[in-house]
C-alpha cells in the first residue's frame, strides 16, 4: 500500500478528479474518509494499491502520540472520526453523512438486511408449542437473558447492528467478517434454546408419572419457530457477504 499526497482537482457531487505528481486519477465518494466532503483545491492523503486509489481523505496535521497508535493499530480513517469527536466538530450533519458513506460502502442490500434482521429480532418470535404458546420470545429477550439484564440485551443488539460500520472504519479487508455477527448472535440464541430444551426433557424423564404429565404441556411441540429461520437466512445471507468482500477486496495491510 502506497500513501501519497495530491490535490482535489475537480469534485461535483459524489465523483471528481486528483492530481498526483501531474496525474489525474478518478475518485468517488465511496473512496472518501471523513466527515467533510471533499472540495475543489483540497489537500489530500490518497491510499493507493497498484496504480488503484483505495481511500483518499483530507491531508490533516501531524497526528499525535494516540493517534500514531491509533493508526497503526485500526487504520487512518478510525483514527480520523475519533480525533473529530474529540474536538467536538461531530454534528448531526456529520453523522447523517457519515451513515450514508456506510451505507455506499457496504451496499444498499446489506443495509436493507441490516434493517430487516433489527425489525426480526425485536418482534418475531424464536421458538414456539410447549411453554412458548403462552410467551412470546425474541432475540432480543435471549440476548438480555444472556447478558443479565434487559438493558445489556438492548446494548447487546445494538453492538449487532454497529458492525454494519466496522469495514467503513476498519480498512482491512477481514473487517468484513464483521458481517456475520448477526448470524452469530442467531446461532446463539439458537443453542441456547436447544440448551434449555434438552435440560427440560432431562428433568422431565427422571420425575414421577404425575409431573411428567404436567411437564409435557410445557414441552410437547417446542420447537424453533419462523421467526427464527427469518432471521438464519438474514444472517446467513449477510455473512456471505462478507465473506465475498474478503475474497474481493485487497488487504491494506498486506499490501504496506
Amino acid at each position: 500500500m502506497e500513501k501519497i499526497r495530491g490535490i482535489v482537482l475537480y469534485w461535483n457531487a459524489d465523483k471528481g478528479l486528483v492530481t498526483v505528481d501531474g496525474k489525474r486519477l478518478g475518485v468517488n465518494i465511496s473512496a472518501w474518509r471523513g466527515y467533510e466532503l471533499p472540495k475543489t483545491h483540497m489537500a489530500v492523503e490518497i491510499d493507493m494499491h497498484e496504480g488503484v486509489v483505495i481511500s483518499f481523505s483530507k491531508l490533516e496535521k501531524p497526528p499525535s502520540a494516540i493517534g500514531a497508535a491509533l493508526s497503526g493499530s485500526l487504520g487512518g480513517s478510525l483514527k480520523q472520526s475519533l480525533r473529530e469527536t474529540v474536538d467536538g466538530k461531530l454534528t448531526a450533519e456529520n453523522c447523517k453523512e457519515t451513515a450514508r458513506r456506510i451505507v455506499a460502502d457496504v451496499g444498499t442490500n446489506v443495509a436493507v438486511a441490516y434493517g430487516a434482521f433489527m425489525v426480526a429480532a425485536i418482534s418475531m418470535r424464536l421458538a414456539d408449542g410447549g411453554m412458548f404458546r403462552m410467551m412470546t420470545v425474541t432475540l432480543v429477550d435471549v440476548l438480555s437473558g444472556l447478558a443479565g439484564s434487559r438493558p445489556a440485551g438492548i446494548a447487546l443488539l445494538l453492538l449487532v447492528a454497529a458492525s454494519i460500520a466496522v469495514p467503513f472504519f476498519w480498512r482491512h479487508r477481514v473487517a468484513s467478517l464483521a458481517l456475520a455477527t448477526p448470524l452469530l448472535a442467531t446461532l446463539v440464541a439458537g443453542y441456547r434454546f436447544y440448551s434449555v430444551q434438552a435440560m427440560m426433557r432431562e428433568q422431565n424423564e427422571s420425575s414421577s408419572a404425575f409431573v411428567k404429565g404436567v411437564m409435557g404441556a410445557f414441552t410437547d411441540g417446542m420447537g424453533l419457530s419462523l421467526g427464527y429461520y427469518v432471521l438464519l437466512v438474514l444472517g446467513a445471507y449477510l455473512a456471505y457477504q462478507g465473506i465475498t468482500r474478503v475474497k474481493r477486496r485487497p488487504s491494506a495491510e498486506a499490501a504496506a
